[in-house]
């Protein structure tokens, strides 16, 4: 909750510096510098929304999961809150924050059940190959940043029994690989200043999630969160 909470602050500094008018600035601001800089390398500021099917590998952590029943790799959507910013025509930055949980319980009268619950935040750079966007819509892009990761319920206690600690893996390096292709866009009139619910670009993305955490007990187990995610996304400038 915290993180969304700072990303909701970033984007209403952000929104009020995008919004202002230049004789305000010149009146009021104390701070030129900060617009000089805003308005030489943004060209547009944007808000997104998407949604992704996230289905995990596990790694080491899902042999043990087959032994007591869990045949297949847990699949949950991820929804996630971007803020994307447009530095030139080609090239676009995009920091974002996720949400991802989903449990696993074994079969049986007294079954075993494990949640594993995953927080990215993530800073991202788009590109956009000029002559073809032209004729397809499509963008190629990377990041990294960070994932917060924590696994409850009964089977975590009984693998800590067992020698493996993954009840709290902490924050760790995550990296992205990713393309998708712009759907559709409707645009305001040129006359008007793009805000939100006047415009919306409506996109469809792949991407691969590199993520691998190692865990703190006695015996060693490699949870590997490789996998790719599918989403459909919203944006909108403001």
């Amino acid at each position: 909750m915290r993180y969304l909470l700072v990303i909701l602050f970033i984007l209403y500094t952000i929104s009020g510096i995008s919004h202002a008018h230049p004789s305000d600035v010149q009146e009021t601001d104390s701070s030129p510098f900060i617009h000089n800089i805003w308005g030489q390398h943004i060209r547009t500021s944007s808000l997104q929304l998407a949604i992704y099917s996230y289905k995990p590998g596990l790694g080491d952590l899902n042999n043990v999961l087959q032994n007591i029943g869990i045949s297949n790799p847990p699949v949950a959507m991820m929804p996630t809150l971007s803020l994307v910013l447009q530095h030139i025509p080609e090239l676009d930055s995009r920091l974002e924050i996720g949400y991802w949980s989903a449990e696993l319980q074994s079969p049986g009268q007294d079954p075993l059940s494990i949640t594993a619950t995953l927080v990215p935040i993530s800073y991202q750079l788009i590109y956009r190959p000029v002559f073809l966007y032209q004729y397809l819509p499509i963008y190629f892009g990377a990041g990294i940043g960070i994932l917060r990761a924590n696994f409850s319920g009964n089977m975590v206690d009984l693998l800590e029994q067992q020698g493996f600690g993954i009840s709290n893996s902490g924050s760790s390096t995550t990296g992205y690989v990713f393309t998708g292709i712009e759907l559709f866009q409707w645009k305001p009139n040129p006359d008007t200043h793009a805000s939100i619910g006047n415009n919306a670009t409506i996109t469809i993305e792949f991407k691969r999630i590199l993520k691998t955490i190692e865990t703190t007990g006695t015996l060693p187990l490699n949870i590997t969160l490789d996998g790719t995610a599918i989403g459909l996304g919203v944006k909108t400038q403001f």
